[in-house]
């Protein structure tokens, strides 16, 4: 998103903005069925070997990326709401999306600095996320990591989680 803003030419801007808006309207829906799975089928618990701090960190850390995945669609929604142009927004040109608030610079401006501040988070916690992942893997060796891929040996990996 941050490269888009410095487009030249007003077409081209136009259509990756509105590229932009429809992925994150489909990032926004994968993330809360996503929601929905995994409170209908929890992931197992983790290996008795990860200490309760890292569990605590774990938790936290889930709970900021499911926070994020809803935030920062809904945080992008409300800025274009509040652009002053009135700009619709459009899903890959199949259907709008209608505006929650009214067209403000101000309302505009805010929620703009909020999307640019959440997707940064997001990145700092993707990161924090993908270190733990290799830490468990290459530190710990607790197959925590494994238990993300789909291969059939998740169980053996870890102990039976």
């Amino acid at each position: 998103g941050t490269w888009m803003v410095d487009l030249e030419g007003l077409g081209d801007k136009f259509y990756w903005y509105q590229t932009h808006k429809s992925w994150g309207i489909v990032i926004f829906a994968l993330a809360v069925l996503r929601l929905a799975w995994r409170y209908s089928a929890p992931p197992p618990a983790l290996p008795d070997s990860v200490s309760g701090k890292a569990r605590l960190a774990a938790h936290l850390g889930h709970a900021g990326l499911y926070f994020l995945m809803i935030a920062i669609p809904v945080s992008g929604w409300l800025m274009s709401s509040a652009n002053p142009l009135g700009i619709e927004t459009r899903v890959f040109d199949l259907f709008a999306v209608p505006h929650p608030i009214s067209p403000s610079e101000e309302v505009e401006a805010l929620w703009k600095s909020v999307h640019y501040w959440l997707t940064n988070a997001l990145a700092a916690l993707v990161l924090i996320h993908i270190a733990a992942s290799l830490k468990h893997h290459y530190v710990d060796k607790d197959g925590v990591l494994l238990r993300m891929v789909p291969t059939g040996k998740r169980d053996v990996e870890t102990g039976g989680d």
